[in-house]
């Protein structure tokens, strides 16, 4: 199974290296059009684009910044409940 994903994707960047190499000097639809005829099976991958490495790694970047952020306010919160309730304690000892 391994093997066969491996076959297809290598057939996919073949496909769309060809389909780059075909664009060259030609309009986003005319290139949509043709790769529409070729693969009438794949009509729900025209026009999408998927979110290249770079992209994808600020996105996951962004994401883990604001859960760090998050996560932190909380350990904050935490903490100064614990003091307060350490005080009250302390108070209530005097």
């Amino acid at each position: 199974q391994k093997k066969k994903k491996k076959q297809e994707t290598r057939q996919e960047t073949r496909e769309r290296r060809r389909r780059k190499k075909k664009a060259n000097g030609k309009s986003k639809q005319d290139v949509a059009e043709e790769s529409k005829h070729q693969e009438k099976g794949d009509e729900s991958k025209i026009g999408k684009k998927k979110a290249s490495g770079k992209s994808k790694k600020l996105a996951n970047k962004k994401k883990n910044k604001k859960k760090k952020k998050k996560k932190k306010k909380q350990e904050q919160e935490t903490r100064m409940e614990e003091a307060e309730a350490r005080g009250k304690s302390k108070k209530q000892t005097d």
